[in-house]
């Protein structure tokens, strides 16, 4: 996560160099000195790259370069699995709360990759009920749900569902605005959640979050960028996120970098950024 490991080990040589052996590829390393202190940074990082070439992470102060990101920690297909879970899930709205005669609005085609998504409704029509409805084995995963009209979100009166939510994953976790809590059926192939909206509404657009992580740069959150440099992460400054990316100015080039969300989460990661690319 945040923490330099101890992986190997070497004395030094008579003419003054240390060997390590049998390091692996596609890792960055920190050469350090051991002492009574613990590790104490020797050099800059060092990159060894799959081709076994190495690489030096000096900083380089004079050559910048703005970086934008849209998440802190890589993307896993254990958690990435779970978005896909939505993929052919659809919307319906209706006047009754059996859902009789529902009109199916929006159906979801794409994998949404653990990040808030939209679908626009086409049907004009006013309805009081609409309702979120889980493809095939996704036991309806949903994080947060949004309907909107013409760009305002719409209030709802009440929380409906297929009321058999599994354990700790209750309909209201759809709707409180945190990423990390989710809605669960434990109904595999057909389980909903949705809103009872009180009286016939137009929707035109409807915003939702899959199951995640909740390492994707989020609106409000705080968010600082540093490089390391000299034995230390030195911070190139802070930003609040006002849209799903951050963007910081007159970074460093050459650098190993960490991006920190000051206000919530753990996992954070070191990486390289390159012409755009992580």
């Amino acid at each position: 996560n945040q923490n330099w490991i101890p992986i190997s080990y070497a004395p030094f040589t008579k003419d003054g160099k240390a060997e390590f052996e049998k390091m692996g590829r596609g890792i960055v390393y920190l050469p350090t000195y051991w002492g009574a202190n613990g590790a104490v940074a020797a050099d800059n990082p060092i990159e060894v790259k799959a081709d076994g070439t190495v690489h030096y992470l000096i900083p380089n102060k004079h050559k910048t370069q703005t970086i934008t990101m849209n998440r802190k920690f890589p993307v896993f297909g254990g958690v990435l699995w779970y978005s896909t879970r939505m993929i052919n899930g659809y919307f319906e709205a209706s006047n009754s709360a059996d859902f009789s005669g529902a009109v199916k609005c929006a159906t979801i085609k794409q994998d949404p990759l653990m990040r808030y998504d939209s679908v626009n409704i086409g049907v004009k029509d006013k309805f009081r009920y609409w309702r979120y409805v889980s493809p095939d084995k996704g036991y309806c995963n949903v994080a947060e749900i949004v309907f909107l009209n013409q760009g305002k979100e719409l209030q709802y009166k009440q929380i409906i569902s297929d009321g058999d939510s599994a354990k700790d994953h209750y309909a209201q976790q759809a709707f409180d605005r945190d990423a990390l809590t989710f809605y669960e059926s434990k109904t595999a192939t057909g389980g909903w959640v949705g809103v009872d909206m009180g009286k016939p509404v137009g929707v035109d657009q409807i915003t939702y979050l899959p199951r995640n992580d909740d390492n994707n740069v989020s609106p409000g959150q705080i968010y600082q960028l540093d490089y390391y440099d000299n034995g230390k992460n030195k911070p190139i400054g802070t930003v609040t996120a006002t849209s799903y990316n951050v963007t910081f100015k007159d970074v460093p080039t050459n650098a190993l970098y960490i991006l920190h969300d000051l206000t919530r989460g753990q996992e954070e990661r070191i990486f390289t950024y390159d012409k755009g690319e992580i």
